[in-house]
């Protein structure tokens, strides 16, 4: 058995405490533990709270920085959204587009994900 425990980043939720996605994404990373992963949650109050995401502005708060980074350095991601009018929720969809900050990164975006 290799000593490798990947990190796998949970992102889910809404405002609301205890929502059905961050419900379900906590169930995803006990499955992940389990299988011997190490975790992290990055849930929907954290979200909910992060500054509209806009092309071109470089200033980051401490949450969008931890986000970021949290993305940087996990192994794996699992996201969850509540589904309104038909896609994903809009601060789920706002955190996932902070993730061009991760264009020039070596290893930029969700490379490798299968």
């Amino acid at each position: 058995m290799s000593a490798f425990s990947p990190l796998i980043l949970g992102i889910g939720g809404t405002s609301r405490p205890n929502s059905t996605s961050e419900l379900a994404v906590r169930c995803a990373l006990q499955a992940a533990e389990a299988m011997g992963a190490r975790t992290k949650l990055i849930d929907g109050a954290l979200i909910s709270g992060l500054p509209l995401y806009v092309p071109g502005r470089t200033e980051r708060t401490a949450d969008e920085c931890a986000f970021i980074e949290a993305v940087r350095q996990c192994d794996g991601v699992i996201v969850a959204s509540a589904g309104y009018h038909g896609s994903i929720t809009g601060p789920i969809k706002n955190a996932l587009d902070l993730l061009e900050d991760l264009a020039r990164d070596d290893r930029p975006y969700l490379d490798g994900c299968g």
